[in-house]
């Protein structure tokens, strides 16, 4: 997989990126241009977990995997995702590692890079801020309703063990706020 996309072919790509979104094509071809494409082979790590990216990283071809701190894999990675976004623009550290799973070519623009870029034209960086804070807005709204679905979920469960199994001592001591209806 040696083959590397032209400025054209990346070019079509970032305009679809939710991050760089409102960039005309100038602006865009700067970002290209401050990084590499490179090839990954499978098993190589190209973050790690608990160190602070030092690097953009755009999937353009193959499939990489999200593997926490712990090692277990949380998803599969694939074309087109920009990683590292947070960690560029905020400073903090990981919480997962990327490892490629199979041969996969990715564009690596260096945070020094960028910056320089964005030092350039900082129109381009407050709007791929805003474009970031929409991001990190809409992972959290995600993660509510994922965090509500559960507690449904939770509570559907335990009112039907509670009808499978009233007297349970094991309910008692999972839901003591549970009241049963000798309580009412």
């Amino acid at each position: 997989m040696s083959e590397h996309m032209d400025e054209v072919q990346l070019v079509k790509i970032l305009l679809d990126i939710h991050l760089f979104e409102d960039l005309d094509y100038t602006q865009i071809t700067s970002i290209i241009r401050a990084g590499e494409q490179r090839n990954v082979t499978p098993g190589e790590e190209i973050c790690s977990s608990r160190t602070v990216d030092e690097s953009l990283i755009l999937i353009l071809m193959g499939k990489l995997a999200l593997v926490s701190a712990e090692g277990n894999k949380i998803a599969n990675l694939v074309p087109v995702k920009v990683l590292g976004e947070m960690g560029v623009f905020t400073g903090q550290t990981r919480s997962s590692s990327v490892v490629a799973e199979e041969e996969s070519t990715i564009l690596e623009i260096p945070v020094q890079n960028l910056e320089e870029v964005l030092e350039e034209d900082p129109q381009m960086g407050n709007h791929m801020m805003v474009n970031l804070i929409k991001l990190l807005y809409t992972r959290v709204h995600d993660t509510n309703q994922e965090l509500h679905d559960e507690q449904q979920l939770g509570a559907r469960l335990r009112d039907r063990l509670a009808e499978v199994a009233p007297d349970d001592p094991l309910m008692a001591e999972l839901f003591p706020d549970r009241l049963t209806e000798d309580d009412t």
